[in-house]
């Protein structure tokens, strides 16, 4: 499913959990377009991955700084390029053709991460990058989203309307 064709491109929030029509901030960031990821975007989304992991979440892992570079060291190339091939979606937004963030998942899977370049936090492309996880969710008929959350980002989901269910025993978040 191609995320431009799922609607992703709008801004209010169905689909999943408590975030089920919400309607969103209604600023979007000119400019900014979503597309599903190409093999070619393999090593700009390890580098915001990394990047991401390093400069926005380490701060939020005082007590474990050697397990946060394990975590960033792991999203290689290579890595990602097996992401790639096995999550059901993976969607980037650009920036004057540039990828500024992703999410991918898998439904089947269970899995989801979203990221974005720390150049362009708070420019509301997370804010599109989650509306369109949650569409893609409601067009695969799933109708509430679970997922674990990095400490950093728990507000950000909360602010997109979902609610903290749990802490994990190694507290990490799910929402």
């Amino acid at each position: 499913m191609d995320p431009q064709q799922s609607g992703c491109g709008g801004n209010t929030c169905r689909g999943s959990g408590t975030a089920l029509n919400k309607p969103a901030v209604r600023q979007k960031p000119s400019g900014i377009r979503l597309r599903s990821a190409l093999t070619d975007d393999v090593p700009d989304i390890a580098q915001i991955w990394q990047k991401s992991i390093l400069q926005v979440c380490m701060p939020y892992y005082p007590e474990c700084p050697d397990w946060v570079q394990q975590w960033a060291d792991s999203k290689t190339p290579e890595a990602v390029a097996q992401l790639l091939a096995a999550e059901e979606f993976f969607v980037v937004a650009e920036l004057h053709k540039k990828i500024c963030g992703f999410f991918c998942c898998s439904f089947q899977l269970g899995t989801f991460a979203l990221f974005v370049n720390p150049e362009h936090l708070h420019a509301g492309i997370g804010k599109r990058l989650f509306s369109c996880y949650q569409r893609i969710a409601m067009e695969c008929g799933i109708e509430q989203l679970s997922f674990d959350s990095s400490r950093n980002a728990v507000a950000f989901y909360e602010k997109c309307g979902c609610h903290q269910i749990r802490r994990s025993a190694t507290d990490e978040n799910s929402v």
